[in-house]
């Protein structure tokens, strides 16, 4: 399988990129609709089409709607096109299918979405592959306390670390990092990780 990413946000594009890159899925970044129709053009050209194109709801130049429109009248129906939105996408649901969008997905992006989307997609025949040598991480009883004034951030913190057995606690500023911390017993929290920038009280001054 190859993916096309398209998003206007180059961190988003970098994130979704990386969450690919663990799952060991090839993929080509673009930055905006009419970047992905240049890039689909020359991977057709080069007989290795996209099978997954990841498309942001909302962008600048062209929305991901048109851009489904446009990829479906270049390439027919063989692409899987999966819509993400940060945004409630019902009221253009309707539209996005009839342009030819497959799919929904909500932002945050999570690898575990994907994971299971791929897997689905393969049908049942699909195989794991398990690398040997590869190291396990089991955090199970293990406490972190995330001091993050980004909900959004948090929820992928969350996401990441849970699947390693963590179990976290949210502090949205500084002031309240230090303070849960100041009524903790000792050795109550393993780690605190800690954003820089944030209200009431900075990561530096925490």
């Amino acid at each position: 399988l190859r993916a096309l990413v398209v998003y206007d946000e180059q961190y988003a594009c970098e994130y979704t990129g990386s969450i690919l890159d663990r799952i060991g899925l090839p993929y080509d970044l673009a930055n905006s609709g009419q970047q992905a129709l240049q890039l689909i053009v020359k991977a057709e050209q080069k007989k290795k089409a996209y099978q997954i194109c990841f498309l942001d709801w909302k962008m600048p130049d062209m929305d991901g709607i048109e851009v489904t429109r446009k990829i479906r009248s270049m390439c027919g129906d063989e692409a899987l096109i999966i819509i993400v939105s940060a945004y409630d996408v019902s009221e253009v649901e309707d539209a996005a299918r009839e342009a030819g969008a497959n799919l929904f997905i909500s932002k945050p992006l999570f690898q575990s979405t994907v994971f299971d989307l791929l897997l689905s997609i393969s049908g049942s025949s699909a195989a794991v592959k398990k690398q040997q040598g590869t190291e396990h991480y089991d955090f199970t009883g293990h406490r972190v306390l995330v001091a993050e004034d980004n909900e959004l951030n948090w929820e992928v913190a969350m996401e990441l670390l849970s699947d390693l057995g963590l179990e976290l606690e949210w502090a949205e500023n500084g002031q309240i990092c230090v303070e849960k911390f100041q009524q903790s017993p000792v050795g109550y929290y393993d780690a605190v990780l800690m954003d820089l920038r944030m209200p009431v009280m900075t990561g530096f001054e925490a």
